[in-house]
């Protein structure tokens, strides 16, 4: 008999871990409406009042990558009264690639 140990992870709404999967998954959504050839790898990280977005790109697609980050944040139901994103409108955002 094989034994085995079993482990998840799970994050709550308005989790770091959750806006930045947001902002990833729109610039991809951003890129191949544009190009949908498009390649990459990305990475997004958050901490109170800074995102960083970076990654290697191959595309074609011009994307807002800041206006992206901003809006999707905003779908995400981050707000200016987030503790994350404290001052939402003043975040400053990094973009690496």
């Amino acid at each position: 008999m094989s034994r085995y140990l079993f482990t998840s992870e799970s994050v709550t709404e308005g989790h770091p871990d959750k806006l930045c999967g947001h902002v990833a998954d729109a610039i991809w959504e951003a890129r191949l409406a544009q190009d949908p050839q498009s390649r990459c790898t990305r990475e997004v990280t958050a901490c109170p009042g800074e995102r960083h977005i970076m990654g290697e790109i191959t595309t074609t697609a011009d994307v807002d990558y800041e206006g992206v980050a901003h809006q999707s944040g905003s779908c995400a139901g981050i707000s200016a009264a987030s503790i994350l994103l404290p001052h939402a409108d003043d975040t400053q955002t990094s973009i690496q690639t």
